[in-house]
């Protein structure tokens, strides 16, 4: 079964915008919201931590353990939750070949590094890709599982 993500317009232009203003430098927010029983989530507001552009280059965004725990006291107070993070991939159609939107090997050490401090609603992992050509920039959003992947054993644990 696919998991089902409202996710309005107008905040993904926010989050496109902010991209575009940061580029070359990586942006990155958290995506507030709420799950219902039905299990659709529902992006209600973009929180930008600040100081960000201080743990971002143009390769990669390291998101500070605080961010997280900011994100989730600014969301408690309004009634949402942390339903995941959204960041911007960078390219200079000019420099750079292939402009991609999968998660790299740094996004999933991320998700590995505060999967103790993240509730389980914590299911959402978006990249923007953000590509300028010549003085025109051209972006799309794609929302992915945040799927932490199996640390994988040479025995078995059972023998």
């Amino acid at each position: 079964m696919r998991g089902k993500v409202v996710f309005p317009n107008s905040l993904r232009q926010q989050f496109i915008k902010a991209a575009k203003l940061a580029f070359p430098r990586e942006e990155f927010c958290f995506l507030l919201g709420r799950r219902d029983e039905n299990g659709i989530f529902t992006v209600a507001e973009l929180y930008f931590p600040p100081g960000r552009e201080n743990s971002s280059t143009v390769d990669y965004v390291e998101p500070d353990v605080e961010w997280f725990r900011w994100a989730r006291e600014i969301g408690f107070q309004k009634g949402l939750i942390i339903l995941g993070d959204l960041h911007s991939h960078c390219y200079d159609a000019n420099k750079e070949g292939v402009a991609d939107t999968s998660p790299s090997e740094q996004d999933f050490q991320y998700m590995e590094a505060i999967k103790d401090d993240a509730e389980h609603y914590y299911s959402i992992m978006g990249i923007c890709r953000v590509v300028k050509k010549s003085r025109r920039f051209y972006s799309h959003i794609i929302l992915y599982p945040a799927m932490i992947p199996y640390e994988i054993c040479e025995e078995h644990p059972f023998e």
